[in-house]
């Protein structure tokens, strides 16, 4: 049986060291790989990926 997998996307927000608000969009299968993505394309996120604060699905 084929499957096929559908993605959504997210919106990832975290705080910088400032504690400004920043927010990325990502295509990603379920939150926890938009997370992945997220701390992937952002090198503070790399580092300090405590500082997602939501991951929501967006339409």
């Amino acid at each position: 049986m084929k499957t096929s997998a559908s993605g959504h996307y997210y919106q990832v927000r975290f705080k910088d060291l400032l504690g400004e608000i920043h927010e990325e969009t990502v295509y990603a299968l379920d939150a926890k790989n938009a997370q992945d993505l997220a701390v992937e394309a952002n090198e503070e996120l790399r580092k300090r990926p405590h500082l997602i604060t939501a991951i929501l699905e967006s339409e």
